[in-house]
């Protein structure tokens, strides 16, 4: 009765009652996997390879700013070593000076300090007046240091041949004025 010719059945089926080699269908499902595979693959390695970029990226950022901040405490270690070397004698001159806060009030005075300059050099340079009014006072200390010590020095001795007392040349009489002369005359030398 109902009879169906193969084209029929061909039509109704979709052509799946068609009889393949088992081999023809594994090579077409392997070829479309592997097809599928690769693709969701390249996909996968593109996605981490943006990933890696990213993150590798951000460990170079902070990488740069970890050597930064240590090249930055290494500078302020050096100040504050180079500082502390220098502060003995800053201090004997200028002791009413805080120099900390010098360098956090004047960035000019820092920026000196660190790149070399010596801490008396550059407050003078930067305290210029202040400074001409210390060297003024110095010197004018040492002229009345030396005037003072010129003054208390002790009497020169007197030469062996003096006699041990100096005399008033005004005052001699004519007998010490004929004594000399005859001394003279004997060769001698006389010093008054």
């Amino acid at each position: 009765m109902f009879e169906k010719t193969a084209e029929e059945e061909k039509k109704r089926d979709g052509g799946v009652s068609e009889k393949k080699p088992l081999s023809d269908i594994m090579k077409q499902s392997e070829k479309s996997d592997s097809d599928d595979f690769y693709r969701s693959q390249k996909d996968v390695d593109a996605a981490f390879k943006k990933r890696f970029a990213s993150q590798r990226e951000k460990w170079e950022k902070e990488q740069e700013e970890k050597r930064i901040a240590e090249e930055d405490e290494g500078k302020v270690m050096s100040l504050i070593r180079q500082i502390e070397n220098q502060a003995e004698e800053f201090n004997r001159i200028y002791p009413d000076v805080d120099i900390y806060e010098e360098i956090e009030k004047n960035p000019l005075f820092a920026y000196l300090v660190m790149n070399g300059k010596e801490l008396t050099d550059t407050y003078e340079f930067l305290h210029a007046e202040e400074a001409k009014s210390r060297i003024r006072n110095e010197l004018e200390q040492e002229i009345i240091g030396n005037l003072k010590a010129r003054n208390t020095r002790p009497r020169v001795i007197n030469s062996a041949n003096s006699g041990g007392s100096s005399r008033d040349i005004a005052r001699l009489s004519d007998a010490d004025i004929l004594r000399i002369d005859q001394r003279i005359k004997n060769g001698e030398k006389v010093t008054l």
